[in-house]
């Protein structure tokens, strides 16, 4: 390196995983908090409980959030440009109510748990937004409840829509105006789908 070059290295000011008020700053080692705990070896946060502040991820890993019981959680944002893939899973209920509620710049993958999503606004608002990643769904259910015509449900920027298997997706048909947004030439799989 040149005598007069400088090196710059990519930090975040955050903790790697917020929870509400309370975070993980090692996520290395297993840590647990107010309705959740985290599974370092799994990469694996579980949720028992509500967490009305959100929940938001400041990482590179790929990371599961495994839902057991009926949890509400205000906000699930893992936006960041390197951010790893994010897979809601569990034997629950995860409902979300809201603006842009499920927000990522990787993949999602939603299987197993049913996602229960709810625009709060009348001002056309998206519910999932997924920047470069793509939407993956292979079990669970998914609904879809928008008070607005102007709203899309899914908005995937620059992903595919990728839903197999047993996944069911269910909407309030009469207010939706569009389920899946996409911006460019995708790839869609639907098998097996119940819509």
């Amino acid at each position: 390196m040149p005598a007069n070059a400088v090196e710059v290295t990519a930090t975040y000011d955050a903790a790697p995983i917020t929870i509400g008020s309370e975070s993980i700053t090692d996520i290395t080692q297993d840590a647990s908090g107010t309705n959740w705990s985290w599974d370092a070896s799994n990469r694996m946060i579980t949720i028992t409980g509500d967490i009305m502040s959100g929940i938001r991820f400041y990482t590179t890993i790929d990371i599961s959030v495994n839902i057991v019981g009926e949890v509400a959680i205000s906000s699930l944002d893992y936006t960041n440009a390197d951010a790893g893939k994010l897979t809601i899973s569990g034997s629950g209920t995860l409902k979300l109510e809201g603006r842009e509620v499920i927000d990522t710049y990787n993949d999602l993958e939603i299987s197993d748990v049913t996602v229960s999503l709810k625009s709060n606004n009348v001002n056309g608002y998206t519910l999932i937004s997924i920047d470069q990643g793509d939407f993956i769904m292979s079990s669970g259910k998914l609904l879809l409840d928008c008070i607005d015509s102007n709203s899309e449900c899914v908005y995937c920027e620059n992903g595919d829509i990728l839903i197999s298997g047993t996944a069911e997706v269910k909407t309030n048909s009469t207010t939706i105006n569009t389920i899946f947004l996409l911006e460019k030439e995708i790839f869609i799989l639907v098998e097996g789908l119940s819509i």
